[in-house]
């Protein structure tokens, strides 16, 4: 496989992952103990083949700038789905009821999930478009 298709591979997940967790926000909304476990995976799983994703297309960078705002954009979008898991999915010792996306939105001094995950993806997008055309997928 040419690193061109790679790329375009990357960029694909990449967007599928992101429609996928706008779709979750609902999900992260259910009291039902035994789907949790699910959510959780869920997240995980789209966060970690981003993160690889994301790690290839930075790499493929040939400017330094965009490297490095690309950098800043996918560490802000990773902290953030940290706060997310660490909020939702409580350490053990916290109370079950507060485990929910409406508690974390409540308690954060932040925007709210799906507004953060569109400005992050609208930059992303952006920055995407900005790359060599044989790059980007068709």
């Amino acid at each position: 496989m040419d690193f061109g298709t790679e790329l375009k591979g990357c960029v694909c997940r990449i967007n599928n992952c992101a429609i996928e967790l706008f779709s979750m926000e609902e999900d992260l909304e259910i009291e039902d103990e035994d789907s949790w476990d699910l959510v959780g995976r869920d997240l995980r799983l789209k966060a970690t083949f981003m993160y690889i994703d994301l790690s290839r297309v930075i790499s493929s960078c040939e400017s330094d700038e965009r490297k490095k705002t690309l950098t800043g954009l996918a560490n802000k979008f990773f902290y953030f789905m940290d706060e997310v898991m660490i909020s939702v999915f409580p350490l053990f010792g916290q109370q079950p009821s507060a485990r929910s996306m409406p508690y974390f939105i409540a308690n954060s001094h932040d925007e709210s999930y799906l507004h953060k995950l569109s400005g992050f993806m609208d930059a992303l997008d952006y920055q995407i478009s900005q790359m060599p055309q044989h790059l980007k997928s068709t």
